[in-house]
């Protein structure tokens, strides 16, 4: 069995790594903590999936830290070989087989939206102007649980069917 500690870092590959750099500093107040520029190393090439010519591999890596307890933090990498395709899709939120959501619990979701919604390049599921934080129930696995369970407790039996 896995045993967890916490979320180590969220890897975002990208096409500019300075420009990802100011808008994450600015969108989340990421500090940049260290770098890795034009890192060559065969045991990360081949653990990234590259097996063949992993000497080949050159990837600029920057660790930006974000205001959290946990100390999470974003992997920014730009490759400059072998270079990767920009694939720009914007899924719906019913989309399969992609990054549905992170979660970040925040004690101030009005002014985070709002800061969040004038950043410039940053795109919500929805343009309506409708579209903002709302209230929601809380959703654990062992309280979803416990009202299933009750919620079955207080259903009436059913008769049977006579054959």
């Amino acid at each position: 069995m896995i045993q967890f500690d916490t979320l180590g870092h969220i890897n975002i590959v990208v096409d500019d790594i300075e420009e990802a750099t100011e808008f994450y500093s600015e969108l989340f107040g990421a500090v940049p903590i260290q770098d890795f520029p034009h890192f060559k190393n065969n045991g990360f090439a081949k653990s990234a999936g590259f097996l063949s010519d992993p000497e080949q591999v050159d990837v600029t890596v920057r660790f930006l830290q974000l205001p959290t307890k946990e100390g999470v933090m974003i992997e920014l990498m730009q490759y400059f070989n072998p270079l990767g395709q920009v694939i720009e899709h914007y899924k719906k939120p019913n989309d399969m087989n992609c990054l549905g959501h992170i979660v970040f619990r925040i004690k101030n979701i009005d002014e985070a939206f709002n800061h969040v919604k004038n950043i410039k390049g940053v795109r919500f599921i929805s343009d309506s102007e409708q579209y903002k934080p709302y209230k929601m129930i809380i959703l654990r696995p062992k309280s979803l649980f416990s009202s299933i369970r009750n919620f079955r407790k207080i259903l009436p039996k059913r008769k049977k069917c006579a054959t």
